[in-house]
């Protein structure tokens, strides 16, 4: 979940690349990504969002504004390695 993501950056935990799905149920992974821009900007660059690409006029605003990289679903893991190893290089 979101919160437990966020919990671990707190406490100096860092990632490669962080996968998020757009819509969530306890946080959208807009409302994350926000929450990473402010308290956590380095981990925003890492982001890649998931979507099965029902958006919201607001999802659509929030993906036109933000440079990450996203995937549809469903999603081929083949794909996702290569997104992976962008990340790791």
């Amino acid at each position: 979940a979101a919160t437990t993501a966020l919990d671990l950056l707190a406490a100096g935990r860092r990632f490669d690349v962080i996968f998020s799905d757009l819509m969530m149920s306890a946080m959208s992974g807009m409302e994350f990504y926000d929450r990473l821009t402010r308290d956590f900007p380095d981990a925003a660059a890492r982001v890649v969002f998931i979507s099965g690409g029902a958006f919201t006029p607001a999802a659509k605003a929030f993906l036109d504004r933000v440079p990450n990289e996203r995937i549809r679903k469903p999603f081929d893991l083949g794909h996702v390695r290569g997104v992976v190893q962008r990340f790791v290089r």
